[in-house]
């Protein structure tokens, strides 16, 4: 289960939600990214960074050496796969989240949270993972948030005893009031299906002056000769000249 102890953070976003499936209706949806060590996704599944990882060879090795880091460090099994969506949720978690920006208090805590729309950004040798707190501060607690923003704060993830990730559930009374390119999106099985139009004329035109209806055309018939060009007319042209 993903949990974390005073690791470095940032806020990305703050945004105010409606839900009326708790005490409070109005919550807020804050927006994180931290980064770990590529060992993080085995958090979140097991063997999950044997699937995306490899131990270095020996030109990956040599250039890590290079450039200060463990020449044992893992690098991307995949690199044309960047980004990683994770749909699972985490209910009933606590977090507190530490700042020198914060108002009064060092930390806040927020009790009761939901994390979900993790999102994996893998990078070679680390990933940075972004997710979603829904919870219900107050006031003093809003604001010490808002006066964070800027700066890195340090968050303590704690999941309820014996958690288990959830799948996210459709809910139509939940939405957020403003929308925002990582928390919200029309989802396309939500796009009504309009009827395809009928072929044909349409109805409903208005009728012309008088009531009467327009003269229909008249059907022109195919000849069974061309018009010749020497001003014959309709004989046909390998019939034999008139004396």
């Amino acid at each position: 289960m993903f949990q974390t102890h005073q690791h470095p953070a940032h806020i990305e976003g703050l945004k105010d939600f409606i839900d009326n499936k708790g005490e409070k209706d109005v919550g807020l949806g804050i927006q994180i990214s931290m980064t770990f060590g590529p060992e993080v996704l085995d958090l979140f599944e097991p063997k999950l960074r044997e699937a995306l990882y490899r131990a270095p060879d020996t030109i990956s090795a040599q250039r890590v050496g290079e450039n200060g880091e463990p020449a044992n460090a893992p690098v991307r099994k995949f690199p044309h796969i960047k980004k990683i969506s994770w749909g699972n949720t985490m209910v009933g978690a606590r977090v507190e989240i530490f700042s020198n920006d914060l108002l009064g208090d060092d930390h806040v805590v927020l009790a009761d949270c939901t994390l979900d729309r993790f999102k994996f950004e893998l990078m070679e040798r680390s990933v940075e993972v972004r997710c979603r707190m829904k919870a219900h501060p107050d006031a003093e607690g809003v604001g010490a948030l808002y006066e964070s923003r800027t700066s890195t704060i340090e968050v303590t993830i704690t999941p309820p005893e014996a958690a288990t990730y959830e799948q996210p559930e459709k809910d139509a009374r939940q939405r957020d009031l403003v929308g925002d390119d990582d928390f919200s999106g029309e989802d396309p099985d939500d796009i009504p299906v309009t009827e395809p139009a009928k072929r044909g004329r349409k109805g409903g035109g208005k009728k012309p002056a008088g009531g009467k209806k327009p003269a229909a055309k008249k059907k022109r018939t195919a000849r069974a000769y061309p018009a010749a060009l020497d001003g014959t007319g309709d004989r046909d042209p390998f019939e034999a000249p008139l004396q």
